[in-house]
């Protein structure tokens, strides 16, 4: 089970340019494991992100440790 909080997303339609954020914390096992989230494959006009473990090469301390995880991309006219 991934543990996480504080999860935001914002459609930011301003000038110069509509974007997308989503932002949030996820608990990991260790400091060499980085979170990132992916967009999806899917239907056009839908957004579904997937969140992926990425690890580190090297040694690490085995300690929880919370990581900030952003995803962001343009939306409208821009986007295509």
């Amino acid at each position: 089970m991934i543990n996480s909080k504080n999860w935001k997303a914002q459609h930011d339609r301003m000038p110069p340019g509509a974007r997308v954020r989503v932002a949030g914390s996820v608990t990991v096992a260790n400091p060499g494991v980085d979170p990132v989230l992916v967009k999806r494959d899917g239907q056009p006009g839908t957004l579904a992100l997937d969140l992926e473990l990425k690890s580190e090469g090297g040694s690490f301390i085995q300690v929880l440790c919370d990581k900030e995880v952003h995803f962001e991309m343009p939306t409208g006219a821009e986007a295509i």
